[in-house]
């Protein structure tokens, strides 16, 4: 029994180690949702009939547009194969204002959030990898999270979340929220596992009773 306890902890370590050392995992491939509507007003006749249009539906991704209050348009597009969405939004003319890019596991931002004023200049760029404080990305997190809980089990949503601890260090965790089904029970329950964002270890799986917003 020893043996067999000591050779499940040195292939955790060797696991997170791996995480840890190669990167490869966190490339963010946007290749299939490279591009955005260029022409957003066309589609007001549409719009004024109903407050989100669909515009394209295919096996690869689906774009939608909808129009704001403030005259602002945004649209997204979702690549279906990575659950990624990049979000634009355009002023009232038709002009980009902002590019961002969401998980579609409880719409955590990924890689950089560019913002651009009326005559398509850069304004703000901001940076949501932020490599330095998360050496774990996203996908790594999923893919710790899948190796711990059951084929049968879904990955509902993904967040991010830091404490300070007692030491006043700052723990920043990943938040990986997992619908698991007892068939034998007929019932299903939630939890959240908690992936310390730097060393890729699980620090705790807690049940939750409502869903993440």
């Amino acid at each position: 029994m020893a043996i067999l306890l000591c050779s499940v902890a040195i292939y955790n370590c060797n696991s997170q180690k791996r995480f840890i050392k190669n990167d490869n995992l966190c490339e963010l491939d946007l290749t299939l949702i490279d591009k955005l509507e260029k022409n957003p007003k066309k589609y007001d006749s549409l719009i004024a009939r109903d407050r989100i249009v669909t515009i394209a539906n295919d096996k690869l991704y689906e774009s939608s547009i909808w129009k704001l209050s403030n005259g602002d348009y945004s649209l997204k597009q979702t690549n279906k194969q990575t659950n990624i969405g990049k979000w634009g939004r355009y002023y009232s003319n038709g002009k980009l204002k902002s590019i961002v890019f969401k998980h579609e596991y409880g719409y955590a931002r990924l890689n950089k959030e560019t913002h651009y004023d009326i005559n398509g200049t850069i304004t703000k760029v901001i940076d949501h990898r932020q490599a330095d404080k998360y050496p774990i990305c996203y996908k790594e997190a999923i893919a710790i999270v899948k190796r711990r809980m059951a084929k049968r089990d879904t990955i509902f949503s993904l967040g991010r979340d830091k404490w300070v601890t007692k030491t006043k260090d700052t723990l920043r965790t990943w938040e990986v929220f997992v619908r698991e089904i007892d068939k034998k029970k007929e019932e299903e329950k939630s939890w959240v596992y908690r992936v310390n964002a730097v060393t890729g270890e699980i620090i705790n799986k807690k049940e939750v009773i409502s869903n993440p917003g």
